[in-house]
């Protein structure tokens, strides 16, 4: 055997032994990650990941099941994990936990994970989506009393498509609506955007149906797992209603109770910004029905925060490359000089 074919050989060999060792590296460290009991959910080609987190308000987490059942998928390969919370005394709900064994998810796998203990709206927020940051998932977050549009993923398929590779992009609002947080007069209930815009971004994302961009949401995960420990830790945002609702919190010691907030600020610290829906008539993609719970009393209206969207409109694929940006204020910005009064 000649010299050059010798290290050709010893060549070829050596870049195999490197992609093989790269792959199987890839491989251990999406297992690392992945706390499912059924591992290979993580490491398969998972288009949608559905995390349904829910308490004890078994009627809400059915009426969301089968809204789910009925939304379009595509042929996608898609996972419904329910998390179920335990109360503070240890017990799960009976009732809640029959519907979740008992729906059947027409469109894909379904797991249930039971918390170990109490974890509350932050631990189920937080620690329910263990990803790897490469991984190209869609994941949308639910809360019981959420009830989706049959076109939620489609929109959700476009619009991250369409924007996931914008440095600022926090994540993606189902909801159709954008309440104003500023105290600032003249204060309006809602943010008001042009009907010809078919989304705009705003600072805060709404937990009202939410799908998390995978970089930045990792990031925020390990930066809320770092400030949880640090008590000299103080979030304050001048001028807007949730920092007066959060200070409020910790004075009582019920802080995680309103853990939106640090996503909100870390959000702020970090000029992020989340996309939401602009469609006529304020339809959205989903709907909450504000039933009673951690921060509701008795819905006694019996109504939902707004109506979903049914039927496609053509335009709704319209996603300008310039997409507009409001403040807390819903005052027209320009993203890279953003600075909050």
């Amino acid at each position: 055997m000649t010299l050059t074919r010798k290290f050709k050989l010893v060549l070829g060999v050596t870049i195999i032994i490197l992609v093989t060792t790269t792959l199987l590296s890839c491989i251990y460290q999406s297992l690392l990650t992945c706390k499912w009991k059924n591992t290979f959910a993580c490491v398969s080609d998972v288009q949608l990941r559905i995390i349904a987190i829910v308490g004890n308000r078994a009627m809400s987490l059915k009426r969301l099941l089968n809204s789910l059942n009925n939304a379009s998928y595509f042929e996608d390969n898609v996972v419904l994990d329910i998390w179920i919370d335990r109360s503070k005394d240890g017990k799960v709900d009976t009732q809640t936990l029959e519907v979740a064994n008992s729906f059947q998810f027409l469109h894909g796998t379904k797991y249930i994970h039971i918390q170990p203990s109490h974890a509350g709206v932050y631990g189920q927020w937080i620690y329910t989506w263990n990803v790897s940051d490469h991984s190209p998932e869609i994941a949308v977050i639910l809360e019981d009393d959420i009830e989706v549009s049959p076109l939620f993923y489609k929109w959700l398929k476009i619009v991250h498509t369409k924007y996931d590779n914008y440095d600022n992009i926090n994540g993606y609002s189902l909801h159709g609506r954008c309440e104003n947080h500023a105290l600032i007069e003249p204060r309006k209930k809602y943010i008001n955007v042009p009907k010809n815009n078919t989304v705009f971004l705003y600072p805060a994302f709404n937990t009202w149906g939410f799908s998390p961009h995978t970089r930045h949401w990792l990031h925020f995960v390990k930066w809320v797992t770092l400030k949880s420990n640090d008590t000299a830790f103080k979030p304050s945002i001048a001028n807007i209603e949730p920092t007066i609702a959060y200070e409020i919190a910790r004075s009582k010691g019920t802080e995680a109770n309103n853990w939106d907030f640090l996503h909100l600020y870390h959000a702020y610290e970090h000029k992020l910004f989340t996309v939401f829906p602009n469609i006529q008539g304020d339809k959205g993609l989903s709907v909450h029905w504000m039933e009673k719970g951690l921060h509701y009393p008795e819905n006694t209206d019996k109504r939902p925060s707004g109506e979903l969207l049914q039927d496609w409109i053509l335009k709704i694929e319209s996603l300008p490359d310039s997409p507009l940006y409001f403040d807390f204020a819903g005052r027209n910005i320009n993203p890279k000089n953003y600075q909050w009064p």
